[in-house]
């Protein structure tokens, strides 16, 4: 049971979550899909998106759907990450550390933000969402731009440590808009997590203490 959940943290850390010159990519796409993007965050300091978010593992046949919410500080380089109503996982980041804390549990695991230990795909989230297509290109590399209905499908490869374990991270683009409207992320192993936005608040108040869960009575331990 320990081995699922480590494997489920791995998914739902991933979607969580969760977000010029233009240099020629591999398959020559187009990226001024990407700068029209980036150019709906100019302004936003704090953002809330609240999310649907679906993970499939080749050892579940069934499907997990569960709600949350996500919350990034981009001054203060915060954010938080939870599902469940009430919370069942929150995972926050402050002061260059990862907590990753099981309420049902009573217990937290604590990292370094930095640490090439972090869960696959949590790194991509850690960081945020980019907010310039410099930004964008310096953290990940376009396989490809397809369209599919009313949205763009921007399939990218993490560069660095953000990447390990991760095979595809895909961002969902309007194309009316040309807003975020979700994330799906592939893993090495073909566990796969669709997360879709169902509300995008920016530049919404954010308390303090929102980063700092109170943790009181709260064991800590590795998962």
């Amino acid at each position: 049971m320990m081995v699922s959940f480590r494997r489920h943290l791995s998914l739902f850390l991933a979607g969580c979550l969760v977000l010029v010159a233009f240099p020629l990519v591999s398959n020559g796409a187009d990226l001024s899909v990407v700068e029209r993007w980036m150019s709906t965050n100019s302004g936003v300091r704090t953002i809330q998106i609240d999310f649907t978010q679906t993970r499939t593992m080749t050892s579940i046949k069934v499907p997990i759907r569960q709600s949350g919410s996500l919350w990034l500080n981009y001054g203060s380089n915060q954010f938080r990450w939870q599902v469940g109503s009430p919370p069942q996982t929150i995972v926050t980041k402050h002061n260059g550390q990862l907590y990753i804390i099981r309420t049902a549990m009573k217990k937290y695991e604590r990292r370094s933000a930095s640490s090439g230990d972090v869960p696959h795909g949590l790194m991509a989230m850690a960081t945020g969402f980019p907010r310039s297509t410099s930004e964008f290109q310096r953290r990940y590399s376009v396989q490809s731009i397809d369209t599919s209905g009313s949205t763009y499908q921007i399939v990218t490869q993490p560069k660095g440590q953000a990447g390990r374990g991760v095979k595809t991270f895909t961002f969902i683009v309007g194309r009316d808009d040309y807003r975020l409207r979700g994330m799906e992320i592939v893993l090495s192993d073909g566990s796969y997590v669709k997360t879709a936005f169902n509300r995008v608040i920016p530049n919404v108040g954010i308390p303090g203490n929102l980063f700092t869960p109170d943790i009181t009575g709260f064991k800590e331990t590795r998962f």
